[in-house]
């Protein structure tokens, strides 16, 4: 079994819009360039598990209408929800995705603040999850009062308990997220490409920064990077390096998510080292070929799979 945790849950919407311009107003004559959906990074790792007939329970807190909708639409995907339920109100986020210049626009707003009986009756959900789940990912923005800590905390827990954590924390995070040993991390890098204080701008940066974290480090087994239009996923042995630049770009909002959904699949899937790489890959790449939130076609996944060639750096 799977949960995900969403500590700041979102209801998103999301326009695709071609060409879009400042000081302009833009009139949609298609309602389906417009999506109204549930969000927050382990949301989305529930609900595009639930696309690859993987079941998932998702975790967190939700407060008001806004968190209402968002577990009915989980409910509806089939998906098990767990959430703490608070008084404050779950926040919205609103993104422009232009395909032709390839870029994304976002507007995201705080999220309510958590107090602490809120925070210690999801310590105590969490914990309980915790005796019957194999895997678990973290990942998102966090919520006034919780701080890096807390991220860490998480991962402890689930670690005291045997279980596989994949983690997916901001820049301020890393440190403590590092020190409590994920199985998998992947750092988001996407603002100031930095890791601890520590410049990450380049391949060769990234490989260093897993060499001196793997050699301070036994029980993370996989580190992942999003740079530079690059995917680069690192084993204790081998980097894997995916080039996206040229794919057939329509949606940037949410690879990460895509890319750890790939990693959870796989390993529930007890795929070996190299058939989870290229499924990763292969999902990363069919997913950016899409202007949906989530990526449905197992078999198209599974054909770029059988084909996909990672450049191989031995670490």
């Amino acid at each position: 079994m799977i949960a995900t945790v969403t500590l700041n849950p979102a209801l998103d919407r999301i326009y695709f819009i071609d060409d879009f311009q400042d000081n302009k107003t833009c009139h949609l004559i298609n309602n389906n360039l417009v999506s109204l959906s549930s969000g927050g990074k382990g949301i989305n790792v529930s609900v595009q598990l639930s696309k690859l007939d993987t079941t998932s329970v998702a975790l967190g807190f939700i407060g008001q209408e806004t968190g209402r909708l968002i577990e009915k639409e989980l409910l509806l995907q089939g998906i098990t929800t767990n959430f703490v339920r608070i008084d404050g109100r779950t926040r919205t986020s609103i993104f422009v995705v232009d395909s032709n210049n390839q870029t994304v626009k976002g507007i995201c707003e705080h999220g309510p603040e958590i107090s602490k009986e809120d925070r210690s009756m999801f310590l105590e959900l969490f914990e309980k999850n915790m005796k019957s789940v194999d895997m678990v990912f973290i990942g998102g923005k966090l919520i006034d009062p919780l701080d890096s800590k807390f991220y860490a905390k998480l991962i402890r827990i689930a670690n005291n308990n045997n279980v596989k954590t994949l983690v997916l924390p901001n820049e301020g995070c890393c440190a403590q997220v590092i020190k409590a040993e994920p199985f998998m991390l992947f750092p988001d890098i996407r603002e100031n490409k930095t890791v601890n204080g520590v410049l990450l701008n380049s391949i060769p940066e990234c490989i260093d920064f897993v060499k001196e974290t793997y050699s301070n480090n036994t029980k993370t087994q996989y580190i992942v990077f999003d740079i530079n239009k690059k995917v680069v996923i690192c084993s204790r042995t081998t980097a894997y390096v995916f080039d996206i630049e040229q794919s057939n770009f329509a949606n940037l909002i949410g690879l990460e998510d895509a890319i750890m959904s790939g990693f959870i699949y796989a390993i529930d899937k007890s795929y070996s080292e190299k058939e989870l790489v290229n499924f990763v890959g292969a999902l990363a790449l069919e997913y950016l070929k899409t202007n949906k939130k989530y990526c449905s076609n197992l078999e198209d996944i599974m054909q770029r799979k059988n084909i996909i060639q990672p450049e191989v750096i031995a670490l």
